[in-house]
């Protein structure tokens, strides 16, 4: 049995050590929202737009920066350009599948974007 003392001075230590071990987490954290999408992340989503169309793209970024300061995607604005304006947290619910799901879909079963690849 574990028996855990709760007193102000050990609680205090606790919360002393969760800091040092979670600190640079979130500071990484806080500094993807700002940073922006690597290039990586960009051509994903560029070749994406590509292959799944610019209606998928659009339904996907909407997603994506849905309760953000970024703006959706202009009438004549490329996908590329709306790609780049992302930070990378944003992009990476995108590229990792964090998100819907749907888009994403194993390469080896050879479809992206919910169509089937020739």
């Amino acid at each position: 049995m574990h028996i855990t003392c709760r007193s102000a001075e050990s609680e205090a230590a606790r919360k002393e050590h969760y800091k040092q071990i979670y600190a640079p987490a979130q500071e990484r954290r806080k500094q993807a929202k700002t940073d922006s999408a690597t290039e990586a992340q960009v051509k994903y989503l560029t070749t994406l737009a590509e292959k799944a169309g610019k209606k998928q793209f659009d339904a996907e970024f909407t997603k994506v920066i849905k309760g953000s300061d970024i703006a959706p995607r202009a009438p004549r604005q490329r996908c590329a350009t709306a790609a780049k304006r992302l930070t990378k947290a944003r992009a990476c619910r995108r590229t990792s599948g964090r998100g819907s799901g749907k888009i994403f879909v194993a390469e080896d079963q050879g479809e992206v974007g919910g169509l089937k690849s020739a």
